[in-house]
C-alpha cells in the first residue's frame, strides 16, 4: 500500500477512466511549427508529460477562432483544417503512454495585439473601448461577430475530435475573451449579454453548446478563475455562482485564479516562490462544495504529500500541475514508484515564462532538457567512455557530473569546501528560497544515487589535474564577490553579502545594502522580514534588473512596495518595506553608514549600523587561466566563464557533458 493511495487511484471522468489523479495543466509553447501547426519539437515537449505518467496531458493556448483570437505571434488555430494532421500526431503520441489528450481553446479577446491578427484588425471584446484620444482600440461584438466566434469554436471542436482529442478545455478565466464576458470588470453591455450574472454567462453557454455540437463524444472542461482577485473583478462568491450556472454544460472544472487586467495578480495566477504551496486550492474547494461535477485544482502544487492531503480533505478531485511538470515531467511516475525523494521541484522563478517573452523559446532553470526535448529523445549514450574530473560542486558542476554519469562516462567531482551547493548554499537561510535549497539538495542526492565519487575539501591545482588519470576536466569553480575599492572597506560595520550567514556575523537594526540586484533585493527582503530596517542603494534606475519582469514584480509585492490587495496578504504585517535609493552611487563607508551620490549630484548619508555589500560577482578568471594549462581536455563552464544565474549554470553543465561523445 502506498502513502499516496488516493493520488494513485483511478478516477472515473465521464466515459474515461484516468489511471491516477495527476494531470498536466495546460502549458503553451510560443514558438510553433511553420503555418501554425505542431512540429515534432512541439510534440516532444508534450510527450515528456505523457511518458512521465500524467493521466491527462493538456495542450495549452491554442486558438479557437483564427480570425480574431491570436494573442501570441505564433499559435495553432484550431478552426484551420490544416492543423489536424499535426494534432493527430500529437494525440497519438500522448495516447501511446496511456494518457488522455486535452487541448485548451483560447481567445485573447480585447487583449489581442493587432500585429498578431490577420489583417491587423482591431481586437474584439464584449464592449467598445476607446483610448484617451478617442481612438477605438477594441471592437464590441455584435450579433454577427458573436456568431462567427461561436462558429469558430464549433469548427475547432470538430477538428479536435477528428484528431482524437479526448477532452476539450474551454478557457473562461484569466481575463481572456470568455472570462471578459463573465466579469463586470470588462463586460459593460446593456443587452441580454450584460448586467445580471445570467446574462454575463449567456455567451459562454452558447459557446459551450457549440463545442458540444462540434464534438459530441469529447468531454468538455472549463478553466475558470474562482476569483479574479482584483478590485471590480468578481470575487469567490460570484465565481461559485457562475460555476453553478455553467455546470450543466461541462464535465470538469479546472479552477485557477486571477485576471490579466491586474498585473499584480500574477503572483497568484502564476504563483511565485513568495507565496505558499497550493495557494489557490481554497478556490477549487469552494467550487467543489457547490457543484456535482469533478473539480481540479491548480497553482504552486508539486509536493505529493500536499496533493494527497487535498484529495483526502475533499478539496478537489484531480491535481493539475503546470510548471511542476516542466521541472520534472516524471513526477507522477516517481510518486507511483515510491521515489518522491527524486522529484526535481519547480523553483517558481518564472524562467520559463520570461524566456518565452524574450525569445519565444521555453527553458527551465532546473531542467536543462526543456527546450531541446526532441534532441534529447534521440540522444544515444556516449560513443566513447570518457574519464572526467569535474572541478566545483555548485549547480553547474553538479549538473555536469550528473549528466556525464547518465551518458556512461566515469566521473569524479572535486569541491574545495566541505559541502556541495556553491552559490546556492545561502538558500537554506531564507524561507522564500526553500525551493532553491531543495534543488541543491536534489542535485547532491542524484550524485549519491548515481554513486558519483565526491571529493570535498580538495583544492585543485594544475599539478593536481595533471596527476589525474582523466581525459577531460570540466571546470566549474564559480566566482568571487566583488569588493569595491572604497574608503571604509574593510570596516567594523561592513559585511560581504556572501558572508552574511557565516558563524559570528551579526547584523544591526539599521542596514544599508550596496547593490540592488537580485541577491541584494532578496537579502533585503530576508532582513526586513526578520526585524531590520533596510535601505537598498542601486546605481541603476531599476532593482533586480537581471531577473524576469514577473519575478521582479512578485519580489516587489512581497517586499511591500506595491500596496495591492491581492499581494498584501503575503506581506508580513509588521514588516517595514525596504527603502529604495536607485540611480544612486555609493562613495564612502563611515561608522555612521554610507555616503552616496544621489541622482541630483548631491551627497547624502544613509545611516546604518551594518553595511552589506552585494555588488555582484566576478569570475575566477585567474584560477581558470591557471587550470587551463592542464594537459587534459579542458571545458570551463558557469560563473567562472561569465557570472549569470542558476539557469545558465545548469544548462552549461548539461551541455558540457553532452558534448563529450
Amino acid at each position: 500500500m502506498s502513502k499516496y493511495d488516493l493520488l494513485l487511484s483511478p478516477f472515473k471522468l465521464g466515459n474515461l477512466t484516468l489511471k491516477n489523479r495527476m494531470v498536466s495543466a495546460p502549458t503553451s509553447l510560443a514558438e510553433m511549427g511553420p503555418g501554425g501547426v505542431f512540429s515534432p519539437e512541439n510534440i516532444a515537449y508534450y510527450e515528456l508529460r505523457a511518458k512521465g505518467g500524467a493521466a491527462i496531458v493538456n495542450v495549452g493556448e491554442a486558438v479557437a477562432h483564427g480570425a480574431t483570437g491570436p494573442d501570441h505571434p505564433s499559435m495553432v488555430t484550431l478552426d484551420n483544417p490544416s492543423a489536424v494532421p499535426s494534432m493527430y500526431d500529437l494525440v497519438s503520441t500522448i495516447h501511446k503512454y496511456g494518457a488522455y489528450a486535452s487541448i485548451e481553446f483560447g481567445h485573447g479577446g480585447k487583449r489581442c495585439n493587432p500585429l498578431f491578427l490577420p489583417g491587423h484588425v482591431l481586437p474584439i471584446g464584449p464592449c467598445d473601448i476607446f483610448d484617451d484620444q478617442g481612438n477605438q482600440t477594441v471592437r464590441g461584438m455584435d450579433r454577427k461577430l458573436m456568431d462567427d466566434v461561436i462558429g469558430g469554436y464549433r469548427r475547432s471542436a470538430a477538428n479536435c475530435a477528428a484528431a482524437g482529442f479526448d477532452i476539450l478545455t474551454i478557457h473562461c478565466g484569466h481575463g481572456w475573451l470568455l472570462g471578459q464576458f463573465l466579469s463586470e470588470l470588462s463586460n459593460h453591455r446593456t443587452d441580454e449579454y450584460g448586467g445580471s450574472r445570467e446574462n454575463r454567462c449567456r455567451f459562454v453557454i452558447e459557446v459551450l453548446k457549440a463545442v458540444r455540437q462540434g464534438a459530441p463524444k469529447c468531454l468538455v472542461e472549463i478553466r475558470i478563475s474562482g476569483s479574479e482577485l482584483t478590485k471590480n473583478g468578481y470575487d469567490l462568491n460570484e465565481g461559485v455562482e457562475i460555476c453553478k450556472l455553467l455546470e450543466p454544460y461541462v464535465d470538469l472544472f479546472n479552477v485557477s485564479a486571477g485576471v490579466m487586467e491586474d498585473l499584480y495578480t500574477w503572483i497568484l495566477m502564476h504563483p511565485s516562490m513568495f507565496v505558499p504551496d497550493g495557494v489557490n486550492v481554497y478556490l477549487a474547494e469552494a467550487v467543489k462544495k457547490a457543484v456535482s461535477k469533478p473539480v481540479s485544482c491548480v497553482g504552486a502544487i508539486g509536493d505529493p504529500d500536499q496533493m494527497e492531503s487535498i484529495l483526502e480533505n475533499g478539496q478537489a478531485d484531480l491535481i493539475a500541475m503546470g510548471r511542476a511538470l516542466v521541472a520534472d515531467p516524471d513526477l507522477p511516475n516517481k510518486v507511483r514508484d515510491g521515489r518522491t525523494d527524486e522529484i526535481r521541484r519547480c523553483l517558481r522563478c518564472f524562467t520559463c515564462q520570461g524566456q518565452m517573452m524574450k525569445t519565444r523559446n521555453i527553458i527551465c532553470a532546473v531542467n536543462p532538457v526543456i527546450g531541446q526535448e526532441y534532441d534529447a529523445k534521440y540522444r544515444l549514450p556516449a560513443a566513447h567512455k570518457h574519464k572526467v574530473a569535474v572541478v566545483g560542486g555548485g549547480p553547474g558542476g553538479m549538473q555536469a557530473a550528473i549528466t556525464c554519469c547518465e551518458r556512461g562516462h566515469e566521473v569524479t567531482l572535486y569541491e574545495a569546501t566541505d559541502s556541495l551547493g556553491g552559490a546556492l548554499k545561502f538558500a537554506e537561510h531564507e524561507d522564500f528560497k526553500n525551493l532553491l535549497d531543495k534543488f541543491a539538495k536534489w542535485q547532491a542526492h542524484q550524485l549519491e544515487l548515481k554513486h558519483v565519487p565526491v571529493k570535498l575539501n580538495t583544492t585543485v591545482t594544475k599539478e593536481f589535474l595533471d596527476s589525474l588519470d582523466v581525459d577531460t576536466v570540466i571546470c566549474a569553480v564559480g566566482s568571487n564577490p566583488i569588493t569595491p575599492d572604497m574608503f571604509g572597506i574593510p570596516g567594523d560595520n561592513y559585511v560581504l553579502g556572501t558572508a552574511l550567514f557565516d558563524e559570528g556575523v551579526t547584523v544591526g537594526k539599521k542596514v544599508v545594502i550596496m547593490g540592488g540586484g537580485l541577491v541584494g533585493c532578496e537579502t533585503a527582503l530576508h532582513l526586513a522580514e526578520t526585524g531590520h530596517e533596510v535601505t537598498i542603494i542601486e546605481m541603476a534606475p531599476e532593482i533586480a534588473a537581471e531577473t524576469t519582469a514577473a519575478h521582479r514584480r512578485a519580489l516587489k509585492v512581497r517586499m511591500g512596495l506595491y500596496p495591492q490587495e491581492a499581494g498584501q496578504q503575503y506581506v508580513h504585517a509588521d514588516v517595514i518595506p525596504p527603502v529604495l535609493a536607485t540611480s544612486t552611487k555609493c562613495k564612502e563607508i563611515t561608522p555612521e553608514g554610507v555616503i552616496a551620490v544621489t541622482p541630483d549630484g548631491t551627497e547624502q548619508l544613509f545611516a546604518a549600523d551594518t553595511v552589506i555589500c552585494a555588488l555582484g560577482l566576478r569570475s575566477k578568471s585567474a584560477l581558470v587561466d591557471e587550470l587551463r594549462k592542464t594537459k587534459h581536455n579542458f571545458i570551463p563552464i558557469g560563473d567562472c566563464v561569465r557570472t549569470q544565474q542558476v539557469t545558465q549554470a545548469v544548462r552549461a553543465g548539461y551541455d558540457a557533458a553532452v558534448s563529450l561523445d
